[in-house]
C-alpha cells in the first residue's frame, strides 16, 4: 500500500496543475480574441508591406498604407506603381491611369509601367491611346512573353479601331422664343416708333427632336489614323412649321497622333432644309483643321480653324464665306473635375456688305463627375457682333452683344449603355437696333443610345 500511495501523489500534483494551465490558456484565448474583434487593431497590424496586401487583394489596406504617404508626399516612386496596380486591379482604371502618368513623369523608360496603364486604357476603349503605351514597349524588344502579350493586345486593338459607331437620340423641348424676336409690339428704330405684327413678335412653342449620329474610325499605323462621320437632326416644331429644319452634317479626314501633339485634318460639309411646306436650304462645303497638346498630366491646349462656303437655295438669303479661329484651354486636376476657357474671333464676308460681320467672344465651361452614374456641366459664353457699313433700317451701324448660358445635368444608364439628359439654356442679346434685342430659354430632356 505505501509503494501503491508513493505513486499517487505525484499522479494528485499534476492534476493539481491542470486548473492553472487551463486558466492560462482560456486568458490567451480571450485575449486573441479580443485582438481579433478590434478591427482597429487589423488595419494596423494585419500586413507589413503594401505589397503583401496588394499580394491578398485586400485592396483597402493597400490604400490606407499608401494613400497618405502620397498625399503628404513623401512616398517613393515604387508606391505610384503599388497603387496604379492596386486601382487597376479593383477595377478603378481612371485612377489607375493617373498614378502611372504620374510614375512616368519620373520614370518614363519603364517598360511595365506603360504596359500596365497600357491595359487600363484598353478597359476604358481609349484603343488609340492604349496601342501607342503598347507599340512604345514592343519598340524596346521585350521578353518574348511579354511581346506575345502585346501582340494580342494589338491584334484586338486593331479590330476595334476599325470600327463603325452608330447612337440615335430623342430630344424633347420648349423654346420660348423661336424666332429671335423681341418681346414687344413696339420698337423704336432711328426714334421712330414701329409696331411689330405677331409673327415679328417672340413666339414659343414646343418642339420634338430625333437624332442619329454615325461615326468611323480606321487605324493606318502608330501615328496615322482616318476619322469621320455624320450626323442628321429632324426638329419638328408643334405650331411654328417654319421654323422645323432638317439638318445633315458629315465630316472625314486624316489624323495624326505625334506624342503629345495631336492634329485632326477634316473637310466638313453640311445641308439644311429650314421650313415646313415653302422650304429652302443651306448648303456648306469647307475644312476644320485642329490641333491639340497635352501640355502635362492636368493641362492641355488645342485650336481650330473653321472655314466654310455657304450657299442658300430657294430663299433671298445671300450666300455668304465663313471663318472662325477658336483657341482653348483645358484643366482636369482630378479624374472628377474638368474645366476650361477660350477665345473665338469669326468673320462672315456677304454679297451685301451690311450682311457682313466681325464677333469676337471669350466662352467657358466646368464639367463635373458626381459618381458612376451622375455628371454635370456649365457653360457660359459671351460674344460681340459687329456688321459692316450702315443699316439701311436705321441710318446707324448695327453691333449685337449675345450671352448664352447653359446647364446640364447628365444621368448614364449603363444597362442599355444609353444616357439621360436634362438641360436649360439661356441667351440674351442686346443690340445698337432694338429690332434685334431679344432674349430667349429653352428648357430640355434628351435620351440618347448608343449600339
Amino acid at each position: 500500500m505505501r509503494v501503491l500511495s508513493s505513486e499517487l501523489r505525484p499522479a494528485r500534483a499534476k492534476h493539481r496543475r491542470l486548473p492553472g494551465i487551463i486558466c492560462w490558456l482560456g486568458m490567451i484565448t480571450a485575449a486573441t480574441t479580443a485582438v481579433a474583434q478590434d478591427p482597429r487593431e487589423l488595419d494596423e497590424f494585419r500586413y507589413t508591406s503594401p505589397a503583401t496586401a496588394l499580394h491578398a487583394g485586400d485592396f483597402d489596406a493597400v490604400r490606407q498604407l499608401l494613400e497618405p504617404k502620397i498625399e503628404q508626399g513623401t512616398h517613393a516612386p515604387n508606391d505610384l506603381f503599388l497603387m496604379g496596380l492596386t486601382e487597376k486591379r479593383a477595377g478603378n482604371h481612371p485612377r489607375a491611369i493617373n498614378y502611372f502618368q504620374r510614375l512616368l513623369e519620373l520614370e518614363p523608360n519603364s517598360p511595365r509601367v506603360r504596359l500596365e496603364m497600357a491595359e487600363s486604357l484598353y478597359a476604358l476603349g481609349r484603343y488609340q491611346l492604349a496601342e501607342n503605351e503598347l507599340r512604345t514597349v514592343l519598340a524596346g524588344d521585350p521578353p518574348e512573353t511579354v511581346s506575345r502579350r502585346i501582340q494580342s493586345y494589338l491584334a484586338a486593338i486593331e479590330q476595334r479601331l476599325d470600327v463603325w459607331s452608330f447612337s440615335l437620340s430623342a430630344r424633347g423641348f420648349y423654346d420660348s422664343n423661336v424666332n429671335a424676336g423681341p418681346d414687344t409690339d413696339t420698337v423704336y428704330i432711328g426714334n421712330l416708333p414701329f409696331v411689330l405684327n405677331n409673327a415679328a413678335q417672340s413666339n414659343g412653342d414646343w418642339a420634338a427632336e430625333l437624332g442619329m449620329n454615325i461615326g468611323y474610325n480606321r487605324s493606318l499605323n502608330q501615328q496615322t489614323s482616318l476619322r469621320g462621320g455624320a450626323s442628321l437632326n429632324f426638329t419638328d416644331y408643334m405650331d411654328l412649321d417654319d421654323y422645323d429644319a432638317l439638318v445633315g452634317s458629315a465630316w472625314f479626314g486624316p489624323g495624326f497622333n505625334l506624342g503629345r501633339l495631336y492634329v485632326y485634318l477634316p473637310a466638313v460639309t453640311s445641308i439644311v432644309r429650314l421650313g415646313h411646306e415653302e422650304s429652302y436650304y443651306q448648303t456648306s462645303l469647307g475644312i476644320s483643321p485642329q490641333v491639340g497638346y497635352q501640355l502635362n498630366r492636368e493641362w492641355s491646349v488645342s485650336g481650330r480653324l473653321t472655314w466654310q462656303d455657304v450657299d442658300y437655295k430657294l430663299s433671298n438669303n445671300l450666300d455668304s464665306t465663313q471663318a472662325r479661329l477658336d483657341a482653348s484651354v483645358r484643366y482636369a486636376p482630378n479624374k472628377s473635375l474638368v474645366t476650361g476657357t477660350g477665345l473665338y474671333i469669326g468673320r462672315e464676308s456677304s454679297e451685301t456688305e451690311t450682311r457682313s460681320n466681325k464677333r469676337l467672344g471669350v466662352r467657358g465651361f466646368a464639367d463635373y463627375t458626381l459618381d458612376s452614374v451622375w455628371s454635370t456641366s456649365l457653360s457660359a459664353d459671351y460674344s460681340r457682333i459687329a456688321y459692316d457699313g450702315i443699316q439701311p433700317i436705321s441710318g446707324t451701324e448695327r453691333v449685337d452683344r449675345k450671352t448664352q448660358l447653359s446647364a446640364s445635368l447628365y444621368r448614364a444608364l449603363p444597362q442599355w449603355n444609353a444616357r439621360l439628359d436634362i438641360g436649360l439654356n439661356y441667351t440674351d442679346q442686346r443690340s445698337t437696333i432694338e429690332l434685334y434685342e431679344y432674349d430667349r430659354h429653352i428648357l430640355n430632356i434628351r435620351i440618347s443610345k448608343n449600339f
